[in-house]
């Protein structure tokens, strides 16, 4: 369940604008430290660890766009991250 609310609910519209928008138009990089500073308020303000974390995942997510030519891969990658986080931590 978990993966697929983050799939269809989550990953969707966030991998759609930082991969196929911000990434295509101007890097990986740049689109990473965006996604991650896009979550600074989540849970609490600044959440600073939250943002370091989020632009790792946004590297990976970006890497899997990248090299598949596809948002559906970095879909994919976020929505499995997430389900891992949840799996392992018990929360997000």
């Amino acid at each position: 369940g978990m993966f697929a609310g983050t799939l269809w609910f989550v990953a969707l519209g966030e991998e759609f604008f930082f991969r196929g928008l911000i990434q295509r138009w101007i890097g990986l990089p740049i689109a990473s430290l965006l996604y991650g500073l896009s979550h600074l308020g989540f849970r609490s303000f600044p959440n600073w660890k939250h943002v370091a974390l989020t632009i790792v995942l946004g590297i990976f997510c970006g890497l899997a766009y990248r090299q598949t030519k596809s948002v559906r891969a970095a879909m994919v990658t976020h929505a499995l991250a997430n389900g891992i986080w949840v799996g392992i931590f018990g929360k997000f």
